[in-house]
């Protein structure tokens, strides 16, 4: 009776199940991806180390905060989940406020307070993503699609979207000279403020579920019923701690392969506010304070369209391991390349590029192929244990993540090291 009144009630809400999980996974990150597009109003107070800085003020408390949560022996009560969640929003939403009110103002952030906060606002991503996935897990077991899941995922990695749009749409603006810096950041933090208004609504539609209700009201609610993909019912790292230990041996290469594709991605993308515009360019003005933020843009763009190749149905089967190696190996050529270009040697391959496109296509494929090896990895490794992202294992999905922050804080502490 308990499980038929579950499965009626999300196939009933189905729609408005998908669209908030969708809203409040890309709340998690929509703070950090406005820091993130707005890189020439950060650059002012930070120099060229302004990606550097940022992301690993931003990376290690985010890491350690999701590790943390995962690593925990027992779930949290939903309803405590449900208030953490409220509190990160808040913290983030009064974040998106202060820059509104430095952009709009022209007041100088102290570099030291600026890091402190966006340290924070990793805590507050670290944890909200995490409890979101306990929260998703409530909903998945319910379905074999594990539309949830899927759909927090998709707002994590489409956040980002928002604050490029906006980036994008003002640089025609910026080159003509009609436009400042300060204009679209207000405009991107309004938006990420907007966004994190719309999750706390999100959370409440949640929260009138069925599913929601039950599992609040009974701590053995979230066990009524499991899928049947061979994993223990405790599905976190700390939950099944053996069994974590178990999957991750089986799959430690395709981490590995996770740790270095994005170690690689990470340290090229922090240096991309070091590139300098093409000396033969137009608008030397224009290109000194916004290649970076096409760059950066061109990176999004490319590695969304990288992963989304890889999830139709005509590639559902794993790459052999030859594949993966060859891939995560040949993409270390971006590393003398760019770091060529940064230095003036590179110029000779196109005397006239006025737009910068050698670097911008540099960085697009460098971004193609990341996106590619990422879903390619985490591909094989649910394969390995007879998953695939359909019903995929929960512990490799965390050991994916894990893989794959690790890599990015790699990167930037490797960015740090002053070498242009």
């Amino acid at each position: 009776m308990l499980m038929n009144r579950l499965i009626e009630d999300e196939r009933s809400s189905r729609q408005w199940t998908d669209i908030s999980f969708f809203i409040l996974g890309a709340a998690t990150t929509i703070t950090w991806d406005s820091i993130y597009m707005s890189v020439s109003y950060f650059q002012q107070f930070l120099g060229k180390q302004v990606l550097s800085v940022l992301s690993l003020c931003f990376s290690l408390p985010l890491f350690v905060a999701m590790l943390f949560c995962l690593c925990l022996k027992t779930q949290l009560p939903v309803k405590l989940m449900a208030c953490l969640v409220r509190l990160c929003i808040a913290y983030m939403l009064g974040f998106c406020i202060l820059i509104l009110l430095a952009g709009s103002c022209d007041i100088e952030i102290p570099v030291g307070l600026l890091c402190f906060l966006v340290g924070l606002c990793g805590i507050a991503s670290g944890v909200m993503q995490s409890m979101i996935a306990s929260v998703t897990g409530l909903f998945s077991q319910f379905s074999l699609e594990s539309g949830a899941s899927a759909s927090a995922l998709k707002g994590t990695g489409g956040a980002i979207l928002i604050p490029m749009a906006v980036q994008i749409g003002f640089l025609p603006a910026a080159m003509a000279g009609a436009s400042t810096i300060n204009q679209s950041l207000i405009v991107v933090f309004l938006l990420s403020s907007g966004m994190l208004l719309l999750s706390l609504l999100a959370l409440r539609i949640l929260a009138r579920t069925d599913t929601w209700e039950m599992a609040a009201a009974s701590p053995c609610a979230a066990n009524a019923c499991v899928v049947e993909c061979r994993n223990p019912v405790e599905n976190t790292l700390g939950q099944a701690r053996d069994f974590s230990r178990q999957r991750l041996v089986l799959v430690r290469w395709c981490a590995i392969g996770q740790v270095f594709s994005l170690t690689l991605t990470t340290f090229l993308l922090a240096l991309s506010p070091h590139i300098p515009p093409s000396p033969t360019g137009t608008e030397e003005m224009f290109w000194q304070e916004y290649l970076a933020t096409v760059l950066i843009a061109t990176q999004s763009v490319a590695n969304f369209l990288g992963r989304l190749s890889i999830t139709g149905r005509w590639c559902m089967r794993p790459a052999p391991v030859t594949v993966l190696v060859s891939m995560v190996v040949i993409r270390v050529i971006f590393i003398p390349c760019i770091l060529s270009y940064a230095k003036g040697r590179m110029h000779w391959l196109l005397p006239s590029d006025p737009l910068n496109l050698s670097i911008i296509l540099a960085y697009g494929l460098m971004s193609f192929s990341g996106g590619i090896c990422a879903m390619l990895l985490s591909q094989k490794a649910q394969s390995l244990c007879d998953h695939d992202h359909r019903i995929p294992c929960p512990i490799v999905s965390q050991i994916t993540w894990i893989a794959i922050q690790l890599g990015g804080l790699i990167g930037v502490s490797f960015s740090c090291i002053k070498i242009l």
